[in-house]
C-alpha cells in the first residue's frame, strides 16, 4: 500500500458496548463511498482496546499517510492513535461530545478534506 495513497478510519470501539455497533456501520458506509470517489480508504477495528493494539497502531502508521479517529469523546483515543504511531503519520481526531452520533457523511466529509489538502490521501 503507498503511504502517500491511503487513509485509514479508525473505529475504535469496545464489543461491549451495544450502541457502537452503528457507529461502525457509519464508518463503513463513508469508506464505502470514499472508495466509490476514488479515494483510498480503510477501516481498523480492534476487538479490544484494552490492551491498546499499539503494535498494529504503529505498524498502521508506517504504511500510511493520515489515520482518522472519530470518536465520541474528548479524544481519548486519538491522543492513544498518537502514541503508538510516533509521528509515523498524520493522526486527524473528529470528536463529538453532543450525544448525537457520528454520520458517514461527517466522516466522508472529512476524508475528502485530507484527500482534498493533500496532507493525508490524494483522490
Amino acid at each position: 500500500m503507498n503511504r502517500a495513497a491511503a487513509a485509514v478510519i479508525i473505529a475504535l470501539v469496545a464489543g461491549l458496548m451495544l450502541h457502537l455497533g452503528a457507529f461502525v456501520f457509519e464508518a463503513v458506509v463513508a469508506i464505502d463511498e470514499a472508495r466509490a470517489k476514488g479515494i483510498p480508504a480503510g477501516l481498523l477495528r480492534p476487538r479490544t482496546l484494552w490492551p491498546f493494539p499499539d503494535v498494529e497502531v504503529r505498524e498502521l502508521g508506517r504504511r500510511v499517510a493520515t489515520i482518522l479517529v472519530p470518536e465520541m469523546n474528548l479524544g481519548q483515543m486519538a491522543h492513544e492513535v498518537e502514541w503508538a504511531v510516533g509521528g509515523a503519520c498524520r493522526v486527524v481526531p473528529f470528536s463529538r461530545v453532543d450525544g448525537l452520533p457520528v454520520r458517514p457523511g461527517q466522516i466522508l466529509e472529512l476524508v475528502e478534506r485530507e484527500a482534498r489538502t493533500g496532507a493525508g490521501v490524494s483522490a
